[in-house]
């Protein structure tokens, strides 16, 4: 399923995207960081009866930030820190289907940052991550994340396969890096295959996805 963030509208000040904040069903990749669950299977999910109101959602203020503000380090600013907001999540757009849980949100223009991404979100390459209350998230022992209490929200790496991205696009990619270095996992090693041509098919571009994922996670525990 691509989540990837859609553009819906555009005016001088405000950057209107939308995606699932939450997809049911889908086990993600926290076995890698935690060894799996008490039952045996690995990963966690959301389901269509998962709560996910919380005091944030009650006042309809859930902001939103870059890669859950990890962008600041001891030598000094690497990207967009914890209070380098970008927006905030439009509560009033919340619908649940049986996809997940749909929201729109609403990013300042004004904001360098947002100025920055704008292209790749236009490309599909930026995704998104909840983040809830910790003391409050209940988990049953198959995974299923029975309450996730919002609190915020972040954009992050949609991990796209390189290949797939057009000159224009990883040109935006590589001016962005050093300012942004999570945006380095697009980069390819190689020529990408969308200046000559190639591409790669549907089963081979999941597998590469989910091989970004990983790679990902497992870069950040180690």
């Amino acid at each position: 399923m691509d989540n990837a963030l859609k553009t819906i509208s555009t005016t001088e000040d405000e950057l209107r995207v939308g995606n699932y904040i939450a997809v049911y069903g889908g086990r993600d990749l926290e076995w890698l960081r935690n060894g799996g669950n008490p039952d045996g299977s690995k990963g966690e999910f959301f389901t269509e009866k998962t709560v996910f109101d919380s005091p944030y959602t009650e006042t309809g203020v859930l902001y939103v930030d870059w890669e859950h503000g990890e962008g600041k380090s001891v030598d000094g600013p690497t990207g967009p820190g914890h209070h380098d907001l970008l927006g905030t999540i439009d509560w009033k757009t919340a619908r649940r289907d049986p996809q997940g849980l749909w929201v729109e949100r609403v990013l300042n223009r004004r904001n360098e940052y947002v100025r920055a991404l704008e292209n790749l979100v236009q490309a599909g390459l930026i995704g998104t991550s909840s983040e809830a209350i910790p003391e409050k998230v209940v988990k049953k022992s198959t995974g299923e994340i029975a309450v996730w209490p919002l609190m915020r929200d972040t954009l992050t790496v949609w991990p796209a396969e390189p290949r797939m991205l057009s000159a224009n696009v990883l040109q935006s990619v590589k001016a962005l890096s050093d300012r942004m270095p999570s945006l380095k996992a697009l980069l390819p090693e190689e020529p990408p295959e969308a200046e000559t041509g190639g591409g790669l098919a549907g089963e081979e571009l999941k597998h590469q996805i989910v091989q970004l994922r990983a790679k990902s996670l497992l870069l950040e525990i180690g």
